[in-house]
């Protein structure tokens, strides 16, 4: 071993990887998809307690497709319920946000609203 003190190896293998980030494009691309992959398993196990392969199993399951609108997206969202903490399925960003805001309003009151009981009345 060229550098038999540990400071000494940390510091020119921090100089080596920095030389090399800025100097080899292939490298650079190489390290931020590592970080990208490596912040989303990390997000998914923190955040709902899965793993990406467990998200990769879930969107074959639906078919890479929404699981309430069926549509084919790129990037689907999970859907987990805010009391327990478990995760439902992957949805589209647009059925996402329409059911969270349909949770905090109350599904009974929606329904109640669309099938036209109580309509201009408070």
């Amino acid at each position: 071993m060229p550098y038999k003190d540990p400071e000494v190896m940390r510091e020119y293998q921090r100089t080596y990887k920095n030389r090399r980030y800025k100097e080899d494009a292939t490298f650079r691309e190489h390290i931020k998809a590592w970080r990208k992959d490596r912040q989303r398993g990390y997000w998914l196990q923190h955040k709902y307690g899965i793993t990406v392969d467990d998200y990769e199993a879930l969107a074959i399951k639906q078919q890479y497709k929404c699981y309430l609108c069926k549509n084919e997206r790129n990037k689907l969202h999970v859907d987990h319920d805010h009391n327990n903490g478990m995760v439902r399925g992957l949805l589209c960003m647009n059925c996402n946000t329409a059911l969270g805001r349909l949770e905090n309003i109350g599904i009974d009151e929606v329904i109640s609203y669309l099938k036209g009981e109580n309509n201009g009345k408070n």
